[in-house]
């Protein structure tokens, strides 16, 4: 869930749905014709794509690969299936050299495989069974609170019956594309519940199998009222039933894609802008801190631009993170020090400053605690920052280097 620079990767389902459509079209495409072998070396491609970019999105191309490899089998000759077989790997070979030799030649491989492979882990890990269960429930109830996932599982259920008679084409889509979505679906629903928790992008991934699903099983639906007469009228009764699922789900989503920037992120970003010059850089210890920093165009201090594995107590090699972190600071310098975020506890720039402001437990739920950055904070900020107090600021933090002169007018 995080990348080797310790960003947040929140967005990446999002670019991962790029080369998961491409897999599926590949898929669609093998099985209107079993021989062809460069949708084999597309679907290796595309799986290599998605597993950098997120690994638990690759259920569909690697379980979809496993179908249409049977299918080959046993519709062709052996000899085909190896061959695709060996073209899908030496697809996911080739670029899986292209994407880590630029890791080798910078020496950050090490760094990679702690982060991607061994924090991840143990963040998937970290939950309780009590605690899994709680939020892969919430998880699941968002999702079916969606009228694509209400059709898609009902496409599923159909599926599984056409499965039995063995057509070449069910619907319109050819049976081993069919089959690579039945068995694909459970996959994927596994593993984004894979690390227990309930954030709603983790269901991304999920939505091209759903698509397709719902899409089918409604054409089928179709054929199947031709012979209805009171097809209007179940029609309208569909509608009524599940757009309230849909306007309830994707309300709330528009509304908040449709608001502006916060305007307290802009005075920040603005305020940063006219203290410091290009060359400084800064430090934001928030939830937001990507988008902050993007905002005021001033590179942060640090790789560690989002500082949520930093006091992870999941985190294996948390400690040695905390103090390259600290290392960067102090070589840096950061012009600016941004904080808001109670999550990371909040940053003093004296002891009398914010006596209350931290949260008194030392633990969050899913293992994130709470005093570390202020402890780590403390000294530093103490003897070179001061505080400059803005009510356009609102709860934000900002913490200005003593040598910097603060602008009068900004």
């Amino acid at each position: 869930d995080r990348d080797v620079t310790g960003v947040q990767t929140c967005a990446l389902p999002i670019w991962a749905l790029l080369p998961l459509a491409g897999a599926h079209y590949a898929g669609w495409r093998w099985s209107q014709r079993l021989s062809r072998s460069w949708c084999a070396a597309a679907i290796g491609a595309w799986f290599v794509c998605i597993f950098f970019l997120r690994p638990n999105m690759g259920a569909y191309p690697a379980v979809a690969m496993l179908v249409l490899l049977y299918a080959s089998k046993k519709r062709e000759t052996l000899g085909t299936a190896v061959k695709q077989f060996a073209l899908a790997g030496a697809a996911a070979v080739g670029l899986s050299g292209v994407m880590v030799a630029p890791l080798y030649h910078w020496g950050v491989f090490h760094d990679f495989v702690a982060a991607y492979f061994g924090y991840n882990a143990a963040y998937s890990q970290a939950l309780s069974w009590d605690g899994r269960y709680l939020h892969t429930s919430q998880l699941l109830m968002l999702l079916f609170a969606t009228a694509i996932a209400i059709l898609g599982a009902a496409g599923w259920a159909l599926a599984i019956k056409e499965n039995t008679q063995k057509k070449e084409v069910v619907g319109g889509l050819p049976l081993p594309y069919l089959q690579t979505l039945l068995w694909s679906l459970p996959v994927e629903i596994a593993a984004a519940a894979l690390s227990g928790r309930d954030y709603p992008h983790y269901l991304l991934p999920l939505f091209p199998t759903l698509v397709v699903l719902a899409a089918w099983f409604l054409a089928e639906l179709q054929e199947q009222m031709k012979a209805i007469s009171a097809r209007p009228a179940l029609i309208t009764t569909l509608l009524l039933g599940l757009c309230p699922f849909a306007l309830l789900a994707y309300a709330g989503d528009f509304s908040r894609s449709t608001e502006p920037p916060r305007s307290e992120f802009l005075a920040v970003a603005h305020f940063i802008q006219r203290a410091t010059t290009l060359k400084d850089k800064i430090t934001v210890v928030e939830t937001e801190s990507g988008y902050i920093t993007f905002l005021a165009q001033r590179l942060p201090a640090s790789r560690f631009v989002y500082q949520l594995p930093l006091i992870d107590a999941n985190n294996p090699v948390a400690g040695e993170q905390r103090k390259q972190f600290m290392c960067d600071l102090a070589k840096n310098r950061p012009a600016v020090i941004v904080s808001s975020h109670s999550l990371f506890g909040v940053l003093c720039a004296t002891p009398l400053d914010c006596p209350a402001q931290n949260p008194q437990s030392d633990v969050a739920e899913y293992g994130y605690q709470y005093q570390i950055l202020p402890q780590l904070f403390s000294k530093v900020v103490a003897s070179d920052y001061r505080q400059v107090s803005d009510p356009r600021f609102g709860a934000i933090r900002v913490l200005v280097r003593k040598d910097i002169a603060i602008p009068l007018q900004w």
